[in-house]
């Protein structure tokens, strides 16, 4: 009689932001929905979980859902998440039955509004219940990875790629990897190396010309040496204000030790190498903004790097609108702007009615200004759409209702809750015609590009600040370990 050996599966997935307006609440994960037990589907789609169903039946276990939830970045989650988190945790354990392995998709950055870290408290469960079989967990390639969380687990597996493109393929590895261990092929050890280094997220590609491109470019070498089972470079997520925050580099060997440890200290080597093009970054001012729009080959896809959608940020920055107000082209711009209020007002109106509202910096006034506008209801919508880029492609998620205003050649994209505009289903949702527009603003400072490499013909990320702002020294950092670069220019080894 065959084996079946069963594995449970669950994504507890939400990247915090010190830094953003308001905490994230137990309605930013039900809106998005969470599933427990049997109600989470095995589907396969582009992210972590579709990896793990596809890698797990490819490797011939029995993939045994736990619980699904995920909500947008945001702000700390409240201790209110944290404790309906680990009871739906909790029920779906009770509910899985024996087990022999365990799999858990995390981002990695997530932290609760007391700063203290949730996905501790969450794998410490896991541990408590069943402390004997293998547990392994994946985490962006910007989670915040420190010996406490990494000692619950039997090894870890961050994407490797960003713009992220491998979430589906990192929940694959990890499947693999732990049907090798249940086999008895391989016995995991892990090495972890810590830098306190801040990494501006749009200079940091793990492709050239970006600056992760060495130690990435390193990593997928030493992965193909006998022994070496996965390395992770993780720059984490920069606008965490906690202490002990930095960049790592952990490598997962085949029972060396320490081996695995020299490969630590050589990635975190690698980390180091790049603090001067950290010094070196350039990007588009708002100042600068309109000299492009007239001399750059439309579609431009404008990044606004201080309101990343993906990273915290919330999505009602006005800057570049604000440009493109005074500067319009005659080709169509979108502009997506999180404007609840807007919403309701317009919600009631039939297309084409004319409309005269004060949007934008509702949400986070700190940075940027309300803006006037005078046009017309040209659609509106409501429900759920599918990502359809690299990055989650599969993955529903819903900005509830939304409505698009013409203000002349400017569409400004109305929605009741922040969405992934590095994705173009965003955009295709409104009805939005990408391939004729003359700009396409996306509140992302890198995530973006590969989504929309057949669409742009230029690309510019332009330096606003905010929660997501790359220019560090803005933001008020409080409670990190200090010296941190770029901050400071001198620091010294935390590991």
């Amino acid at each position: 009689m065959p084996v079946y050996r069963r594995v449970g599966i669950g994504l507890l997935m939400q990247e915090s932001n010190s830094f953003a307006p308001h905490p994230t609440t137990w309605e930013d994960f039900a809106v998005q929905g969470v599933r427990v037990g049997v109600a989470a589907p095995l589907t396969v789609d582009g992210t972590e979980w579709g990896g793990m169903v596809y890698g797990c039946h490819e490797a011939g276990l029995v993939p045994v859902p736990l619980v699904r939830a995920w909500a947008l970045a945001g702000g700390p989650v409240t201790p209110d998440v944290v404790a309906r988190l680990a009871t739906a945790l909790a029920q779906g354990l009770d509910d899985a039955g024996p087990l022999d392995g365990l799999l858990l998709a995390l981002h990695g950055a997530m932290i609760a509004s007391d700063d203290t870290d949730p996905e501790v408290a969450f794998l410490q469960m896991v541990r408590n219940r069943w402390p004997r079989i293998p547990l392994g967990i994946t985490c962006d390639l910007h989670a915040h990875l420190h010996p406490t969380k990494l000692r619950l687990a039997d090894f870890c597996i961050a994407y490797q790629t960003y713009p992220h493109d491998d979430t589906y393929a990192t929940g694959c590895r990890a499947a693999a990897t732990m049907a090798r261990v249940l086999n008895g092929e391989v016995r995991p050890v892990m090495a972890h190396r810590h830098r306190p280094i801040l990494f501006p997220p749009d200079i940091s590609g793990t492709a050239a010309p970006g600056c992760l491109a060495p130690i990435a470019n390193w990593a997928r070498a030493r992965e193909k040496e006998a022994g070496v089972l996965h390395i992770s470079y993780c720059p984490v997520q920069p606008w965490l204000d906690v202490p002990n925050t930095g960049s790592s580099v952990v490598v997962v060997t085949d029972g060396d030790w320490m081996r695995a440890e020299a490969l630590a200290a050589e990635g975190a080597a690698l980390l180091e190498a790049q603090r001067p093009a950290v010094r070196a970054r350039q990007a588009l001012s708002l100042d600068a903004l309109p000299g492009l729009l007239q001399s750059a080959r439309p579609p431009i896809v404008l990044g606004d790097i201080g309101d990343g959608t993906a990273g915290g940020g919330s999505g009602d920055h006005t800057g570049i609108l604000t440009v493109l107000l005074a500067h319009p082209l005659s080709c169509p711009a979108y502009v997506p702007l999180v404007d609840a209020a807007g919403v309701r007002r317009t919600w009631p109106l039939t297309v084409g009615a004319i409309v005269d509202l004060t949007v934008g910096a509702t949400l986070d006034p700190r940075w940027s200004s309300p803006v006037r506008i005078h046009g017309r209801v040209v659609a509106r919508g409501d429900g759920p759409y599918i990502l359809e880029g690299p990055y989650l492609r599969g993955h529903r998620m819903t900005v509830g209702r939304w409505v698009r205003v013409a203000v002349g050649t400017v569409h400004v994209l109305l929605t009741e809750r922040a969405g992934l505009t590095s994705d173009p289903a965003f955009f295709t949702m409104t009805g939005a015609t990408l391939g004729e527009a003359g700009v396409i603003v996306v509140k992302s400072p890198l995530l973006f590009r590969r989504a929309f490499s057949d669409i742009a013909r230029t690309v510019a990320v332009v330096d606003t600040l905010g929660p997501t702002a790359s220019r560090f020294a803005a933001l008020p950092f409080r409670r990190i370990s200090r010296p941190m670069f770029p901050l400071d220019d001198d620091w010294k080894d935390q590991s």
